[in-house]
């Protein structure tokens, strides 16, 4: 199975479900889409890709002309077939432009494609391939496409603090969490400072899961035992199961450091498709405590999204 190929050409739309139109070019953006198009606003299928192999077989097996974009595919690949990678496969295009796969296939609209109304079946529901932007940059036809990671989880860190978010002190946890997480498979996505007050912190924390379908949302500070410390509590609000072993295991292997974790209030539970987490809000606690998160939760999440294979120990 080849690993790179290239971008054969470039197409947008301005309203979702219909075909899409070639373009010359196009911008790229991180966490939003292509540019112009209509599914360029964030959320979870930022840009659809399809092989032009596929295209050409559908067209020779039906005896149809097709034109570029008909399926509402944004990107037709030449000498690569995306939906040939499992999930969570990361890929480059061009220079600078980073993309992840997020899902395979989708539901047809009613056949509302052209191609539908003709045939009565369309490539996108069995080969389409959906992409989430990690960074961004302008996409031109030729430019290349190769792989890069095989698996990467997604992670929003959220930093609690009233003194942080009004500027009175410098918010040294996110240089911490940047640097705890180099060299493994979770890259930081997004990142916000937010004062202690409940309305803001489940705020930012729905657009990070509902949204932005973000895998891990951490959050820091708020978890002790000041009057202003109603992190958990917010999360315990939003989360729809509770993952006890996450915040025990923290704070117990935390109380080896310092006797003080077990004042940590911290929970951790599951959102729709995510995994919330709360830390203490200081550098030393996250440095402390990702190096043990991070090992269990790359199962966890992709239990979380659907995974139904057996895990338990004959």
């Amino acid at each position: 199975m080849t690993e790179e190929g290239f971008v054969k050409s470039i197409c947008i739309s301005a309203k979702k479900g219909v075909r899409k139109y070639q373009v010359e070019s196009a911008y790229m953006e991180k966490n939003k889409g292509i540019l112009n198009d209509a599914h360029g606003d964030g959320g979870f299928r930022q840009v659809s890709l399809l092989s032009n192999v596929l295209i050409e077989e559908f067209a020779n097996e039906n005896s149809i002309k097709i034109d570029d974009g008909i399926f509402g595919e944004n990107i037709i690949t030449e000498g690569l077939n995306l939906s040939d990678f499992k999930k969570r496969t990361e890929f480059q295009i061009g220079g600078c432009s980073r993309i992840l796969i997020v899902q395979h296939g989708k539901e047809c609209h009613d056949n509302n494609c052209p191609i539908g109304q003709q045939t009565g079946k369309c490539l996108m529901p069995e080969s389409g391939t959906f992409v989430k932007v990690l960074s961004s940059g302008e996409l031109h036809p030729g430019q290349r496409i190769s792989k890069l990671r095989d698996q990467v989880f997604l992670i929003g860190f959220i930093t609690i603090s009233d003194k942080a978010s009004s500027g009175a002190r410098a918010d040294r946890t996110l240089e911490t969490m940047q640097n705890s997480l180099l060299n493994t498979e979770y890259e930081l996505i997004d990142h916000a400072v937010v004062p202690d007050e409940p309305s803001l912190i489940e705020k930012k924390i729905l657009n990070m899961t509902d949204f932005q379908y973000i895998d891990l949302v951490i959050t820091c500070g708020g978890t002790g035992l000041s009057i202003r410390d109603i992190t958990p509590e917010v999360t315990k609000s939003i989360i729809s199961r509770e993952i006890p072993g996450i915040a025990e295991i923290l704070r117990a292997e935390s109380y080896k450091i310092t006797p003080y974790s077990s004042l940590s209030r911290g929970i951790a539970g599951t959102r729709k498709k995510s995994i919330i987490v709360n830390l203490p809000g200081s550098p030393k606690a996250v440095k402390e405590s990702i190096p043990i998160l991070l090992p269990m939760l790359d199962h966890a999440i992709i239990k979380v999204q659907g995974d139904t294979e057996e895990c338990g120990i004959d």
